[in-house]
């Protein structure tokens, strides 16, 4: 009964120690890609925090109990200061100052690649996503490589435009990210 005990212990104690908090690095990038009638447009984030917990056996990750993601919308810059106060305007940062991502779910770890569903919210309003990633695991980081399209009018974003609509921006955008998490 003792070696039960002792083993039942010994495995509970092995998985607590190897789920650890990691929290996104600076160094993290995150872009917002989409399409007008005009041009094709990038902007960068400039300020994206956040924090996940990784169960890791063996240098693999096999589970994400959380994540996080803070996005602070006006740090979306484009270099342009008309269609950044355009992007501002349609994402209501004056109320909703950031957009988020919560981890609920994760559907499939398979190797490298994660496919995890969370609640994405956006200008206040809030959706279930699905995101795909690509993760990297090196010495005390571990990157976290993907896309995720949004349309957003799902979201009740209506779509930017300029020059009494002459241009107009389109509906999708790309949302690209290399997350690298450190602990």
């Amino acid at each position: 009964m003792k070696k039960i005990l002792l083993f039942s212990l010994t495995v509970v104690f092995s998985i607590t120690l190897s789920a650890q908090k990691y929290v996104v690095s600076p160094t993290s990038e995150v872009s917002v890609v989409g399409t007008s009638s005009l041009h094709d447009w990038e902007s960068k984030v400039e300020d994206v925090k956040g924090s996940a917990t990784f169960t890791i056996e063996d240098g693999v990750v096999t589970a994400i109990p959380e994540m996080d993601i803070t996005i602070k919308a006006e740090s979306i810059e484009s270099g342009k200061s008309k269609m950044n106060s355009l992007t501002y305007e349609a994402l209501k940062t004056d109320n909703f100052p950031n957009i988020l991502f919560t981890l609920s779910e994760v559907k499939e770890i398979t190797g490298n690649k994660v496919i995890v569903s969370g609640d994405l919210m956006i200008a206040g309003v809030k959706r279930k996503v699905s995101v795909q990633g690509i993760m990297d695991s090196e010495g005390k980081m571990i990157t976290i490589t993907g896309a995720k399209k949004i349309d957003m009018t799902e979201f009740d974003i209506e779509p930017p435009t300029a020059m009494f609509g002459a241009i107009t921006v389109g509906k999708d955008v790309n949302i690209l990210f290399t997350l690298k998490m450190t602990n």
